[in-house]
């Protein structure tokens, strides 16, 4: 027990202490509450599983959508190709609000005139916090493409600046992908049809106000025959600084992983290992998503259903999980896989198609590099319909995820839908 007066920075504290914090959201009396990172407090409360409204977000006809979420302002942006309504196949960008389980989205603008129906081989966005901008890139079927610095300005308003590739011979067979180390840089990857399919980076800095690159830079001296070499996956491992890429190799359907570090614009692999797994053996198609130290890997099997596995970074070694991986899909895969950490479930969402519908799974990985990951949710439908491609982010101030789509029955307008799981906002701070 605790007796006589206890003084606080030389005042005495009161027998019933008090503080004064700012609600975020309404809380009810005698409710237990907690403290958010943004100093803010809010009432603890567990949320159910369930998939909002959709919404149609451009009337033209859509493909390849790809999703990023500004955290700092709660913003959404969907870089995509248009194909019809004046679009000519032109990457278009627009921006959204959430609130209310849907999304608000703004006027989508054309990020560049260049490129005609059926040439945007590849495209993809990202955000880095660190300078408060979008990265986006759109590739040419041919040599060409764009590198584009995006900001949102109001409630949905995009602005962008384009940047030519500076290497006018980034030849490529259009699987490419981009990482960001979260800095202000980051590396955009593909394989150089120019040079014998040799895998090329190309280191790209940048600021609120303008962005530069480096000239490619030769990683592997192997030739990846460009049918096996088309489906590449990489990750940037933050807490190790260092790229992390999965491939088919060759003719040989051999299956690596290559741990990549980048000094300035060079690159070089520190380390290999050959990715062996009796559940289907077709790294071919998939996804692939780092996270601290550790990576999950989503692929395609022989028997074209999904499977999992993972594990971590260790300085200049990766260390797989135990086991044989983990069966993620029941039925027939088809394509468009992307993941997601889903933080305030603590899980890895997983976004999927099966015949024209996605789904979603749930992948939970306690102890990478040890234990092999867990199924925690099978497959559940989130819309139909679907065409070319899928979109995903998260957004962690309404413990979210969003989706986005091209809708074949529809003509492939472009729409998005919400998905929440089943959690409590304890753990999302």
């Amino acid at each position: 027990n605790v007796t006589g007066q206890i003084n606080v920075n030389g005042s005495p504290l009161s027998a019933a202490p008090e503080i004064t914090a700012t609600a975020s959201g309404a809380i009810a009396a005698h409710k237990p509450v907690i403290v958010k990172s943004d100093g803010k407090i809010t009432e603890v409360a567990q949320v159910s599983a369930a998939t909002g409204s959709v919404t149609q977000f451009d009337a033209n006809q859509q493909q390849f959508p790809k999703l990023a979420y500004d955290t700092t302002n709660n913003k959404v942006l969907c870089v995509y190709e248009r194909v019809n309504g004046g679009g000519n196949g032109n990457p278009y960008a627009v921006a959204g609000v959430v609130s209310s389980g849907s999304v608000t989205w703004g006027t989508a603008v054309v990020l560049s005139t260049s490129f005609n129906v059926g040439q945007v081989r590849s495209i993809g966005v990202e955000f880095d916090a660190s300078v408060g901008q979008f990265i986006a890139y759109a590739h040419n079927e041919g040599n060409t493409g764009q590198f584009y610095r995006i900001s949102i300005s109001g409630t949905n308003t995009v602005n962008s600046t384009a940047y030519n590739f500076s290497d006018a011979s980034m030849r490529t067979n259009g699987h490419t992908h981009m990482c960001l180390e979260g800095n202000g840089n980051g590396t955009y990857f593909f394989i150089d049809e120019g040079d014998g399919n040799k895998l090329k980076g190309v280191h790209i800095s940048y600021t609120s106000s303008s962005l530069t690159q480096g000239s490619k830079n030769q990683i592997s001296n192997t030739n990846f025959a460009s049918h096996i070499a088309a489906h590449g996956h990489f990750a940037y491992i933050p807490d190790q600084d260092k790229y992390i890429m999965a491939m088919r190799r060759d003719s040989s359907y051999d299956k690596y992983f290559h741990l990549i570090s980048r000094s300035s614009s060079t690159y070089s692999i520190i380390a290999s290992t050959l990715f062996s797994n009796t559940n289907g053996e077709n790294v071919q198609e998939g996804s692939l998503i780092g996270r601290g130290s550790e990576f999950l890997l989503v692929w395609k099997g022989w028997d074209n259903k999904l499977y999992a596995n993972g594990g971590k970074v260790n300085g200049s070694s990766i260390v797989w999980a135990s086991g044989t991986g983990l069966q993620v899909s029941s039925g027939t895969y088809s394509g468009s896989t992307v993941i997601k950490y889903y933080s305030a479930a603590g899980k890895y969402y997983v976004n999927f198609i099966n015949s024209q519908t996605i789904y979603r799974a749930l992948i939970t990985f306690s102890n990478p590099g040890v234990d092999a990951p867990v199924l925690s949710s099978s497959e559940v439908s989130i819309s139909a319909n679907v065409g070319h491609g899928t979109g995903l982010t998260y957004d962690p101030d309404s413990a979210k995820i969003i989706h986005a789509y091209s809708d074949i029955s529809g003509g492939g307008t472009m729409k998005s839908v919400m998905r929440t799981e089943e959690s409590t906002n304890i753990t999302s701070e």
